[in-house]
């Protein structure tokens, strides 16, 4: 399919982006970095660049700082990528947008797709969870997820399958932890928890082997922890952590059987 006139159209395309998918990986920064070179070796025209943030609305043209690596210590905003087409160049016009108060902002001359929306991790640092004031003298720990965004236009062949090859480098990285639930702070000290059936309909546990290694060097952490203001809370586990008995009468899909 010849798609060149397609990829050279102006910021609003004739076939808008209709699609598109949300990942969220637990992974180190280093991950994010290796997951950049992996696009660069299978996509060499890509394009890293760092939101332009709130200046997108300003009247002064904003800066484009591009990036050549998804780890670099100078980046401080999301970070986006494109595929540019052979002749393409990083020119901004400034639209006006369909609102009641006709606001204006900079968007590229020339529309580009699919699109990569990331929330690159930047440090390796993770803040203490108290467990709403519960353990404020002995918090405990969890990674938390960074997120990912595509989108295209899925009538176009060509750039379904560059999204989707984008996907596949991305879980080249991860293992799949168990999303499990804990109904109090008490038990996830005392290691009591059951394997969450709605976190694996929704897929989530995607970890990097980095973020395993972290797990293992400490007790009290998990992955993706998030609690609730009742007190309960949702995350993820290594498969090895994950006794038979918390698995109940939810049957261990094959990625999660152990030896």
């Amino acid at each position: 399919m010849d798609i060149s006139h397609l990829m050279r159209e102006g910021e609003k395309p004739a076939i808008a982006p209709n699609a598109g998918r949300h990942r969220q990986y637990c992974w180190t920064r280093a991950d994010w970095g290796a997951y950049g070179e992996s696009l660069r070796q299978a996509f060499p025209n890509i394009l890293f660049y760092e939101e332009f943030g709130h200046l997108d609305w300003l009247e002064p043209k904003p800066e484009i700082r591009i990036f050549d690596r998804l780890d670099d210590p100078g980046i401080t905003q999301p970070m986006c990528a494109f595929f540019p087409y052979p002749g393409w160049k990083p020119e901004l016009i400034r639209v006006s947008l369909d609102t009641p108060k006709g606001q204006r902002c900079w968007t590229w001359a020339h529309y580009l797709s699919p699109r990569l929306r990331m929330f690159v991790r930047r440090i390796d640092h993770n803040p203490k969870e108290d467990w709403r004031g519960q353990l404020r003298d002995s918090p405990v720990e969890g990674w938390f997820e960074s997120h990912m965004w595509t989108s295209y236009r899925r009538e176009i062949s060509e750039e379904r399958r560059i999204e989707s090859k984008a996907i596949r480098l991305a879980e080249k990285l991860c293992v799949r932890a168990v999303p499990v639930h804990w109904k109090s702070a008490e038990d996830f000290l005392a290691g009591r928890f059951r394997v969450s059936s709605a976190g694996l309909m929704l897929g989530d546990g995607r970890v990097s082997p980095r973020v395993i290694d972290w797990y293992w060097q400490s007790p009290n952490r998990a992955f993706e922890l998030f609690v609730d203001i009742a007190g309960r809370a949702n995350g993820s586990l290594p498969v090895e952590a994950v006794p038979d008995s918390a698995w109940g009468d939810i049957r261990r899909p094959k990625w999660a059987q152990r030896p």
